[in-house]
């Protein structure tokens, strides 16, 4: 009868094991209700994103038009290519060389010009300004302040700013057309 016994205890207790107690069902129900909602989530988001409008060209930016940029064929009509105006002239600046603060075997060459103003009659003089103080301004840089497309947007403003005081605000930019860190 021991036997008979303890059979009937190991049966009772795997019953117990394999029986469900509900936290299961309710975590199931719970992940197909919160995919659900991120599904509905990402739709709307999609769909917010798909229904916006194209960016139109305002006639502000509308300039010259060539006759190149029209196509030949009746089949594909493509809107023109708008070629902005930039009014002013060019002054380059001579090649800048030279180290930085840190680490100082680091080197940086600039080549650039500066757009002025069309009456702006000083160019040469305000070049060999602005390669002084550009020189300066380089000479206190560290490379790690210069990695990266922001470092450069930050070296881009440092150097209008200074472009834009030199030149009593006739200058509009430097526009640089090489840069390279050695």
């Amino acid at each position: 009868m021991a036997k008979a016994t303890s059979s009937a205890r190991v049966g009772s207790s795997n019953d117990k094991r394999t029986a469900p107690d509900g936290s299961m069902t309710k975590f199931i129900v719970a992940l197909g209700v919160l995919t659900a909602f991120g599904g509905g989530v990402g739709y709307g988001f999609a769909a917010k994103i798909l229904s916006r409008p194209s960016d139109e060209v305002s006639s502000t930016q509308v300039g010259e038009v060539s006759e190149n940029s029209k196509r030949k064929s009746d089949v594909h009509d493509e809107s023109p290519i708008v070629q902005p105006k930039i009014s002013g002239k060019l002054v380059p600046i001579p090649p800048i060389v030279t180290n930085l603060l840190e680490p100082s075997q680091t080197f940086i060459r600039i080549e650039g010009a500066i757009l002025v103003d069309e009456d702006y009659a000083d160019g040469a003089n305000l070049a060999a300004k602005v390669s002084e103080d550009v020189i300066v301004l380089l000479k206190t840089l560290t490379l790690s302040r210069l990695q990266g497309s922001s470092g450069l947007n930050h070296l881009r403003e440092d150097i209008n700013d200074r472009v834009k005081i030199r030149s009593e605000k006739k200058a509009k930019e430097l526009i640089i057309n090489a840069l390279v860190i050695e």
